[in-house]
């Protein structure tokens, strides 16, 4: 079964001031904050990179499970993601 880890600051994440969680409202590339993924997925492998969180969608900010958006940019990291995350691709 693969796992997806993301490995971020808590007070960026979840900060009553700053957090991207308890203040869904903040929208856009301002309030994305670069946290660390990692894929694990044995036998087929691994990979790690940094990438840019935020809250995402519309109705949905308004539910207590927040749904987060994954952004590669080269801001954070690569900028792209060079792993088969899919078979075939």
């Amino acid at each position: 079964m693969p796992w997806l880890i993301v490995i971020a600051n808590p007070n960026a994440l979840f900060g009553q001031v700053d957090g991207i969680y308890p203040n869904p409202e903040r929208r856009g590339m301002e309030v994305e904050i670069a946290v660390s993924i990692e894929w694990l997925n044995d036998p087929s492998g691994t990979f790690r990179t940094q990438v840019g969180l935020r809250v995402y969608g519309g109705a949905a900010r308004t539910h207590p499970k927040r749904p987060f958006r994954l952004h590669l940019r080269s801001l954070c990291g690569d900028g792209r993601l060079d792993y088969p995350l899919f078979p075939n691709s």
